[in-house]
């Protein structure tokens, strides 16, 4: 029953009815009472379902493998799975997406689950029917029980796995719920109870008024179960809802296998599976099994999907000449399961086979599916038997369901008797569609307009109360419920069709029912016929009555029919008998046989048999091939008769015609429509030659079929050669079926390999080439093309042959394939970082993306946090380990083979989090009633501070300080706690919190005694040495005072008469410093000698002492006489320089001489002028050191410009001197006692003699004229 017909563009050839002629929504049950037994029919024309349905459904009644075609025998009724498998279709079976409720269930495999006693410990019986492939599902169900059902979805195959449990009208058919059970909670026992958390339920309904109880043991209900992500549901036929649990928790379980159990009655299960078969070739698939036509015809019936420009084709082929078609019809465009139908035309053979062709427009993406292929009846009428009373439901969407118990037959609607006495139910159904012999003893109930209706077939009654028709109808009276009365002429009347087997009186006809009447006694006179007319005179008007009272003024006419047909056809024209007329009767086809007969007109007869006739046969011309046209496309021929020649040519074309095809092309084959002749599956572009022979006439035509399809090309081979180019080569087709044209070359994207996308739109980009080869350029890196190579000739382009292939990758890396690094979550210690999306096709191969962020704070450099990913598999990653409250920059690096791009993003800032404990709490004072403590702040930050805490353990409180800066100490925090008890040990915790959030961090403790203690000794003690050889003294404030500090006492020791020197620095609190100084005049203390300072703090006690050990500079070198110029010539000048005068043994002399020159000193000049210059800040770099003398002590003479040796010296580098100009001479005399030096520095001026090569004067060294004759003590490391 084609329900979706006008869903499927159907094109059909030869086909007779799409609609069932008898009736529609026909759906009865039949009992027939027989010797042999009873048998029960339940009958239907509906494309639904039908199954026998009993209270018990401990005895499964439902075994029958589907229902049965009326009047079709049952060993031809399918075609055979093997038949179908061996021709290249392959068997496959899927759970469906839909519930099926059409004839198919009938096939679906019933599964029963058995229950044990309910006050039994037996093991419950569960039973596996489905094991799924992927985590959401829509699994449709059909289920028969009462009271209750159960359903578990596990991960395992067994129900001790982790499973939601479905409970459907449990605890006595009161609730329906689910369970959520994990390994071993659910019992496998009766009478146990699930363990917990199995045993609550997670979701029920109570049923009642607002939830109706669904399942029942009398009739089949329908379910489809479904899971999506984490919601589980089970859902009516209808599309509601019955119940659903959303497993939110945090583990939620995997479905991998569904397992059904039953309880107080067995229950049965039809998971909805469809079987089919399927291929992806275009074919044509002939099946060897004969079909027998029913009442001269061939009914098919299957279901069918297929691609979206796919074709399928069932062709109804003679059995004894494969290339001559009896019928056919093409489906198209049916993307679902979809039922078809067809129905030949009277084909006048007896075997007929079938064949399915399967066609595609495209070139890829081809499919065909069918299933349930077989042979039907013209009505659709289908029907299921037993040999056992039961129900029978119509699965429908209102699941109608008709009993034969306790019904009893009554009077039908005045319909049923209009029904023939050989029909049952008020469609008239003969009976001889499913009971070998005639009616018989039937008892029918049928469903009519929702009301249950019984009667007893022809000729039989109830009787007494007894529901059964088992007893005839009473003399003279027969039909449907013994309503019809027979004839009075009739000699013993049938009770079943009201037959007599004599009539009495004259009467005439099988019931006696018609009356005697007149006729002529002879036939009319054929006076001449042509091709398409003839006349007949009818001049002999003797009568053949069977009464004496014959009124002679009748009219009579003629009637006149074929040879072959049943009907007869009046002429028009009436005349009075006696009169005698030449009728001329036209519109006759040439060539055919005709009867003709005068008849009465006021008399209806029904008596062909005993009205003479007589007969003709019109003329005919002999056929010829002039006669004949051809019309003819790339595939087929229509050789027809031409239209000035229709009505004169003897009818040629019949089933006994001869017909030859030239060449002779296997795929090839032929049907007849009356006088046409049209012929399938030729080759294109081609010649044929067509012989037709009938009897002694043959035909002879020639024809050429037009362009057609080329063949594909073959061998396409695709490579990349860049990641921008593929080269694509391909064999030339074998069969281009015209005039070659181009080859067409079309490719789009597949997918974009980096990303792994395939776009929902991909352009398609054709190009041409009339060499069988291409290069496709422009190409997009790094992605998968499909390619597609035909061939098209000046009509026509041919089936295109695909293959795939993907570019090479990139190496460098594009401006267009960086994405943007954009934070989407920042946290104290961790940041995650995403990545834009970048189109796939500006992608040339995947990316090493390595993220850094750059530390921008002082107490994180050089503390980089870097993690890396593959883009675009990856778009978002977390950098972790990142400091709170730290500003940071991105810095992102791609990667790609040897290629690396920089990108520097934008700085953000960790988020803050609760603060490190303080630092370097101590206590920095204290007293006999008072500790202060000093602390720094937590260090690295992770906040701003806006709060300290201070607990003293011994004391009840809390104190709160939100900034107390130390005046000693600017980068610490103090603060004094007062009114505390003497001599008590305290113990002390602070701890810090941020503004946000709002919590402190960790407590750091510190101890201390309140009484006054001895100082800890001052820090950074440090001596310095004035130019007058005072001595400077600097120092800090104890760290640990342990009380007020009053004091500083400062001792300068060293080895001389006095020996020692005693200073005090008297302080009170408002004097306090960070540091101190002190200056010691000490000019009697002697030159190159060790001392000691020592220092020390009182605070009521002597404190701690620091000490600072070093010696005193040497005294300043003198030369008995300054450096004098002795002698000056034109490239020389003469120095001459005296003995030290007050030489110490104890100490080491150097002297250097320098001379201006115009190049700078080099670095590898003497350290102790590099040391000189860098403390003093004066600059020797014009001059040029000459000499370098070691352990200076005794006079010496030196000659600038010339290489004369000079005793204890190095010279280092002569200069050459130019004359007449004017040069400064440097001598710096230094002595040096363990690390202390002092040193004097002399300078002079000397002019050259001669003319100056350059008449300005060489004013560079003027600026250290004001060194000359100063004495300059210096002291070093």
């Amino acid at each position: 029953m084609l329900t979706k017909l006008n869903f499927i563009k159907i094109i059909s050839l030869v086909i007779a009815s799409f609609k069932y002629s008898c009736c529609e929504n026909v759906f009865f049950v039949v009992n027939e009472y027989a010797e042999r037994g009873s048998q029960f029919y339940c009958i239907t024309n509906s494309s639904r379902a039908l199954s026998w349905v009993t209270e018990d459904t401990t005895f499964i009644t439902d075994l029958q493998q589907g229902s049965r075609f009326l009047s079709v025998e049952e060993n031809l009724w399918k075609v055979d799975s093997y038949e179908i498998e061996n021709h290249g279709w392959k068997y496959g079976e899927s759970v469906a997406d839909e519930i099926i409720t059409d004839q198919r269930w009938e096939n679906i495999q019933i599964n029963k689950t058995d229950y044990v006693d309910v006050s039994s410990t037996d093991e419950l019986q569960f039973l596996k029917i489905l094991e799924l492939e992927s985590a959401n599902f829509k699994v449709p169900l059909s289920i028969r029980t009462n009271p209750e059902a159960h359903i578990f979805l596990c991960d395992g195959v067994t129900v001790t796995s982790n499973c939601y449990w479905f409970l459907l009208q449990a605890f006595k058919g009161t609730v329906s719920g689910v369970r959520k059970c994990p390994i071993d909670t659910i019992p496998t026992k009766n009478n146990v109870y699930p363990k917990k958390p199995c045993y609550d339920l997670k979701v029920s309904i109570k049923h009642g008024s607002q939830f109706p109880k669904f399942l029942s043991r009398s009739a089949w209900q329908h379910f489809m179960l479904v899971k999506e992500n984490n919601k589980i549901s089970l859902i009516k036929q209808d599309g509601q809802e019955i119940i659903s649990y959303t497993d939110n928790e945090n583990i939620a379980y995997k479905v991998n296998n569904i397992l059904i159990h039953s309880k107080r009655s067995a229950g049965l299960w039809k998971i909805h599976e469809v079987k089919y078969f399927t291929t992806s070739q275009s074919k044509k698939t002939h099946f060897n099994m004969t079909l027998l036509p029913v009442n001269g015809k061939i009914c098919i019936t299957a279901f069918i999907k297929m691609c979206e420009n796919c074709k399928i084709k069932f062709v109804i082929i003679n059995a004894d000449n494969e290339k001559h078609i009896l019928g056919q019809a093409t489906y198209q465009k049916v993307s679902q399961w979809t039922q078809i139908r067809f129905i030949t035309n009277p084909i006048g053979y007896k075997r007929v086979t079938l064949a399915i062709i399967t066609d595609d427009e495209s070139s890829s993406d081809h499919h065909w599916a069918i299933q349930e292929i077989q042979q039907c009846e013209e009505n659709g009428l289908r029907m299921i038997y037993s040999k056992t009373l039961a129900n029978c439901q119509l699965l429908s969407s209102d699941n109608k369901v008709i009993s034969l118990d306790n019904a009893v037959a009554t009077s039908y609607p005045d319909k049923y008797a209009e029904c023939a006495e050989s029909t049952i139910s008020t469609h008239c159904i003969p009976c001889n569609l499913f009971v070998i012999e005639n009616c018989g003893k039937l008892k029918v109930c049928e469903n009519n307009q929702n009301e249950l209706l019984c009667s007893c077939s022809a000729g039989y009654k109830t009787y007494h109360g007894n529901i059964n028709c088992q007893t005839s109808c009473d003399p003279g009276t027969y039909g449907h419920y013994c309503t019809k009365t027979c004839n009075t002429n009739c000699q013993n009347c049938n009770t079943v069709d009201g037959m007599c087997t004599d009539c009495s009186n004259s009467y005439m006809g099988t019931k006696c029912d018609v009356a005697p009447m007149p006729f002529f006694k002879n036939s009319p006179e054929i006076k001449s016929f042509g091709y398409t007319e003839a006349e007949i005179v009818v001049n002999d008007f003797k009568l053949e009555t069977f009464s004496s009272n014959v009124d002679l003024s009748y009219k009579y006419t003629v009637q006149y029919k074929e040879a072959t047909a049943t009907n007869w056809t009046f002429h028009p024209y009436i005349v009075y008998v006696g009169i005698s007329h030449a009728f001329t009767i036209e519109n006759l086809k040439p060539g055919v046989k005709y009867y003709v007969r005068s008849i009465i007109s006021e008399y209806e007869t029904n008596y062909d048999d005993i009205i003479p006739t007589a007969d003709f046969v019109t003329k005919c011309d002999v056929v010829s091939s002039d006669d004949f046209q051809v019309e003819a496309t790339s595939t087929t021929a229509l050789l027809f008769v031409k239209k000035d020649r229709h009505s004169r040519i003897c009818k040629f074309l019949t089933p006994e015609t001869n017909i030859e095809i030239r060449p002779n092309i296997s795929e090839s084959y032929y049907y007849l429509e009356g006088m046409t002749l049209n012929i399938n599956g030729l080759r294109p572009f081609e010649v044929f030659n067509l012989t037709i022979k009938n009897k002694n006439t043959v035909v002879e035509r020639s024809f050429r079929t037009t362009e057609g399809v080329p063949d594909a090309v073959t061998n396409v081979i695709a490579r990349a050669i860049t990641d921008s180019e593929i080269v694509v080569g391909w064999n030339i087709p074998g069969n281009l079926y015209g005039n070659f044209r181009d080859f067409v070359v079309s490719y789009k994207t597949i997918k974009f390999l980096t990303c792994d996308f395939a776009p929902t739109v991909s352009e398609e980009i054709t190009k041409t080439s009339v060499e069988p080869s291409i290069i496709l350029s422009n190409l997009n890196p790094h992605t998968l093309y499909s390619i597609s190579v035909k061939a098209r000739n000046t009509k026509l382009s041919g089936l295109a042959e695909t293959v795939e292939q993907s570019t090479l990758q990139s190496d460098k890396i594009r401006d267009q394939e960086i994405p943007k690094a954009s934070l989407k979550k920042t946290n104290s210690r961790s940041v995650e970082i995403e990545f834009s999306s970048v189109p796939c096709g500006n992608l040339g191969a995947p990316l090493e993306v390595v993220t850094v962020a750059v530390c921008l704070t002082n107490w994180c450099k050089d503390q980089n946090v870097s993690n890396s990913l593959m883009y675009p598999q990856h778009k978002t990653l977390t950098l972790n380990n990142v400091a709170p409250f730290t500003n940071y920059q991105l810095k992102v690096e791609f990667h790609r083979n040897n290629f690396r791009k920089i990108i520097t993003s934008d700085s953000f800032k960790t988020k803050t989090e609760s603060p490190y404990a303080v630092k370097n709490l101590l206590v920095y004072s204290k007293n006999t009633h008072s500790i202060s403590v000093r602390w720094r702040p937590p260090s690295p930050p992770t906040g701003i501070v806006n709060l300290y805490q201070i607990k003293l353990l011994e004391e009840d409180g809390i104190i709160n300080v939100t900034d107390s800066p130390c005046f000693l100490w600017s980068e610490y925090q103090c603060y004094t706690l007062e009114n505390l008890k003497e001599k008590q040990r305290y113990s002390v915790q602070l701890t810090a919190k941020n503004e946000e959030p709002d919590r402190f961090g960790q407590y750091t403790s510190v101890q201390a005694l309140t009484e006054t203690e001895p100082a800890e000794k001052p820090p950074d003690v440090m001596v310095k040495w004035t130019l007058e050889n005072d001595v400077n003294i600097s120092w800090k404030h104890p760290v640990v005072a342990n009380g007020d500090i009053q004091s500083f006492k400062i001792v300068f020791e060293y080895s001389s008469k006095h020996g020692r020197i005693d200073r005090f620095l008297n302080i009170t609190k408002s004097q306090y410093k960070p540091t101190y100084q002190m200056t010691v005049k000490l000019q009697t203390i002697q030159t190159s000698t060790p001392y000691k300072v020592v220092i020390r703090a009182y605070n009521g006690l002597d404190g701690d002492e620091a000490y600072f050990m070093d010696v005193s500079p040497p005294e300043i070198p003198l030369f008995e006489a300054d450096p004098t110029i002795v002698n000056v010539s034109s490239n020389t000048v003469t120095l001459q320089v005296e003995k030290s005068k007050n030489f110490n043994p104890k100490n080491t002399y150097k002297l250097f001489l320098l001379v201006s020159d115009e190049s700078p000193r080099s670095d590898s000049d003497p350290s102790e002028l590099q040391k000189l210059e860098s403390h003093f800040g004066i600059s020797l770099s014009l001059g040029k050191v000459v000499f370098e003398c070691n352990n200076f002590t005794a006079a010496k003479q030196f000659v600038i410009g010339r290489s004369d040796e000079v005793a204890n010296c190095r010279q280092d580098s002569n200069i050459t001197l130019t004359t007449g100009t004017s040069y400064n001479v440097t001598v710096l005399l230094v002595s040096t006692y363990q690390n202390k030096s002092s040193y004097k520095l002399y300078s002079k001026s000397a002019l050259t003699s001669g003319e100056p090569l350059n008449s300005s004067w060489d004013l560079r060294f003027l600026a250290l004229l004001f060194l000359l004759l100063i004495l300059i003590p210096v002291f070093y490391m």
